[in-house]
């Protein structure tokens, strides 16, 4: 072989070793590429379990994430003032299947504990919000009338955010629970000295002060041993 064949062999070579550094870097940027439908369609999201596709038996704490997990806090309200609140951690089922399997009778229970007895109260309004710990992200705020709630809207954010979860964040559902009394609210119900009334509500909520004082102290409040020396 001359040195013209062996300049020709040579470059030949070089090029065919070119090809092949070009093959591999274009296999390696499609494989590290986007998806076109992902780049079209957002950021994939994660499925919100409804009741026909949870299983109580697992505890869906899979990292990272297979589906929406979020956690619930609560109050309930006597006349716009907080009376209890709660936490349901790590909740993966749909927010109203939770709603109408769990969160309800748990609702009814507590209001039935908290609220003076002997009284019938409902929910007159509530507050929600659903929050991601994201910046850049505002929260839903909305609110419903009783226990009217859209929880379609709810579900429909969280899903929203869902891709966030597999970054790291948090999906947060906040309700607020404002009972009222459903009998005489608002009316005059006792009379007092210098002519100043006293509501429904405001008996209720001295009530509620009295139980307190009694369940911190283990014994009976001050309010109620005036009352009984006096009486």
């Amino acid at each position: 072989m001359n040195d013209a064949d062996s300049d020709l062999f040579s470059w030949a070579t070089d090029d065919e070793g070119a090809n092949l550094d070009l093959t591999s870097q274009s296999a390696a940027i499609r494989r590290n590429a986007t998806p076109l439908s992902q780049i079209r369609n957002g950021p994939a999201s994660l499925p919100l379990l409804q009741l026909a596709e949870w299983d109580e038996t697992l505890a869906y704490d899979e990292q990272p994430p297979t589906c929406i997990r979020y956690l619930i806090e609560w109050k309930v309200k006597l006349n716009n003032r907080c009376i209890s609140k709660d936490t349901e951690p790590d909740v993966v089922l749909a927010p109203g299947a939770y709603w109408t399997k769990f969160l309800r009778s748990k609702l009814d229970k507590l209001a039935k504990k908290k609220l003076p007895p002997n009284r019938t109260f409902h929910v007159d309004d509530m507050d929600i919000a659903v929050s991601v710990n994201y910046r850049g992200e505002e929260d839903l705020a909305t609110r419903s009338d009783g226990l009217d709630i859209d929880w379609k809207i709810i579900e429909s954010k969280l899903q929203a955010w869902s891709h966030l979860l597999l970054d790291g964040k948090r999906l947060k559902i906040s309700l607020s629970f404002n009972y009222i009394e459903t009998s005489q609210s608002g009316s005059v119900v006792a009379r007092g000295r210098g002519g100043r009334s006293a509501t429904a509500s405001q008996l209720a909520e001295r009530a509620i002060d009295i139980g307190e004082e009694e369940t911190a102290s283990a014994e009976p409040a001050v309010w109620r041993k005036a009352y009984d020396f006096f009486r």
